[in-house]
């Protein structure tokens, strides 16, 4: 296992990879959406019996990880998230 020190240094060999993979991922996750539009809304919105259960469990599936991914690029293209700040991120999540 690495250190915090060897972790930090890797990360910031690795920082303007994990840019652009994160762009990408972000790109290719609102292209998957706007491909699924039209479906979404002839069998989810324009349906006759619409369940407020269906519809939250749609939603949340649907929208929470478009969500997730938009703060994730946020967050990776802010000025204040550094390479460092990746590296604790990362042990944190892992």
């Amino acid at each position: 296992m690495l250190s915090t020190a060897e972790l930090s240094d890797t990360v910031s060999s690795q920082f303007p990879a994990i840019k652009y993979i994160t762009i990408s991922c972000f790109t290719l996750h609102i292209y998957d959406h706007m491909l699924s539009l039209n479906d979404e809304v002839e069998y989810v919105w324009k349906r006759k019996n619409k369940s407020k259960v269906f519809i939250i469990l749609f939603m949340m599936f649907r929208y929470y990880s478009l969500a997730i991914t938009a703060v994730m690029m946020l967050s990776t293209f802010s000025p204040f998230f550094t390479p460092k700040m990746f590296a604790t991120f990362r042990l944190f999540w892992v």
